[in-house]
């Protein structure tokens, strides 16, 4: 049972849904089988208890003098799911009302109830002028009404009052919107996934758009330029125009949103730093600092883990160490907690070494136990930087020796192998260099800085010097 669609959705719920979800189980409107609610009253008991449900125990809540059938309990639980999901839909129609007047709308149209229509159609205007989102659903909404206004105004031969032309350049700004902010998520994932796509007509739009048509509003404008600026890093006056619009206009959208423009910006940023490009850091930090002002970089309450690292390392980088630590103390709390402490000790073991505290951050490292391979991996570069710093040869051999093992055994490292494995290839040379051999060291500094696949390119660099 705790695998089952059911138990999943309502595990997922918040105590304040398995509230509701109770009072739709007990209305008669929603569900007429006793089963039902004693089945809901079951599982209800094992999430307050977080008790795994067990189908036997169920049987027995509901049919306790009755051997069990599958198929009976089966079909008592897709009640319970439909009731669930009514549930759901009851609270999306709460929470977006407009979308529920323009069914009714539309209903009362077809009755030709006007006085009805007409009432119900005010107040979706009302609704969607009241709303401080001006995000391409805005504008989708909009030209809903405006349609529906155009209908009913034909149904009663009004149609000299119409507002078609409102009704297009609705439609226009929601499909630009949402086919910019669409190129900027597939840009990003071919980046990742090495996927080409096919974008349509994105061509067109941004031609039309280069125009100028449309870019002052903000739900279209805030991608225009903030797809110039990925797809062409070396427009940073595209960057600035987006960073702006950013800054002041990001509070038109829903907070997911926000926040991924947040991280679009941030992830320019880092291939802007890691390109060599200077101040890229000292803004990726204050894009992530704008972030948290807002606490639109939590989601559901916590903070994705990579997100919690970046941060650290741009505020280690522009070496705001004091700033780090509090950051460190106040947002791990709102890790997931299968993360929380290997991403707090990590963490605080890299602010450690910042400091040049290595026996305090080999402390940190060994608090807690790192299961995702490749975060594993990027443990051990860390010790083995502090074996480094600490001149500790002997223990630095010999874990150089026992991560080239580690990364062997692990075949599904793929190309992340390369990346590590020269990681320690250099470190090794530059052990074995002697301080003199200048020309040696020019040499191999240039191979490093040619080389793309490598961890900790830039400390690297430092030992070079």
């Amino acid at each position: 049972m705790q695998k089952s669609r059911l138990f999943e959705i309502l595990a997922a719920a918040s105590p304040s849904d398995w509230k509701d979800i109770g009072r739709c189980v007990e209305s008669p409107i929603f569900n007429r089988h006793e089963q039902v609610l004693e089945l809901w009253q079951y599982l209800h008991h094992c999430l307050k208890n977080n008790i795994p449900p067990e189908k036997e125990q169920a049987w027995k809540k509901i049919w306790p003098n009755e051997p069990l059938t599958e198929v009976r309990l089966r079909n008592t639980m897709t009640r319970l799911l439909g009731v669930v999901e009514s549930y759901y839909l009851l609270k999306h129609t709460q929470n977006h009302p407009e979308n529920a007047y323009l069914g009714m709308v539309k209903e009362f149209r077809q009755a030709n109830l006007q006085r009805q229509a007409d009432s119900y159609l005010q107040s979706m205007e009302e609704i969607h002028e009241k709303s401080t989102l001006r995000d391409a659903k805005f504008y989708f909404n909009a030209f809903q009404i405006e349609s529906e206004k155009f209908a009913w105004l034909t149904l009663q031969n009004r149609i000299t009052n119409t507002t078609l032309q409102n009704s297009s350049d609705n439609l226009d700004i929601f499909f630009l919107a949402q086919k910019l902010r669409q190129a900027c998520i597939t840009f990003a994932h071919s980046a990742i996934q090495k996927t080409n796509y096919d974008h349509g007509l994105l061509e067109k739009a941004l031609e039309y758009l280069s125009t100028g048509r449309y870019i002052n509003i903000p739900a279209v404008g805030i991608y225009y330029w903030g797809y110039r600026a990925i797809t062409n890093p070396e427009d940073e006056a595209a960057y600035q125009q987006f960073k702006t619009l950013l800054l002041n206009e990001s509070n038109i959208f829903e907070v997911s949103e926000q926040r991924d423009l947040i991280l679009m910006a941030a992830n320019y940023c880092i291939r802007k730093k890691n390109t060599g490009y200077k101040g890229f850091s000292k803004e990726a930090f204050e894009i992530y600092q704008y972030g948290l002002s807002t606490g639109v970089l939590l989601s559901d309450g916590q903070i994705s883990r990579f997100t919690y690292t970046n941060i650290i390392v741009f505020a280690i980088i522009e070496k705001d160490f004091e700033w780090a630590e509090a950051f460190i103390q106040q947002y791990s709390d709102v890790l997931a907690e299968q993360h929380k402490e290997q991403i707090r000790s990590y963490n605080l073991a890299k602010l450690e070494f910042a400091r040049g505290n290595y026996d305090r951050s080999l402390q940190h490292l060994q608090l807690a136990e790192y299961k995702d391979l490749l975060f594993n991996l990027s443990v051990k570069t860390l010790a083995l930087k502090i074996y480094f710093e600490t001149n500790n040869i002997n223990t630095l051999h010999a874990h150089i020796d026992a991560m080239r093992n580690f990364i062997r055994r692990h075949k599904e490292l793929g190309y992340h192998a390369e990346i590590f494995q020269n990681t320690l290839s250099f470190t090794r040379r530059i052990l074995l260099l002697a301080n003199w051999d200048t020309e040696k060291k020019v040499a191999l500094r240039q191979q490093i800085k040619e080389t793309t696949k490598v961890a900790e390119k830039e400390w690297l660099l430092t030992k070079l010097v």
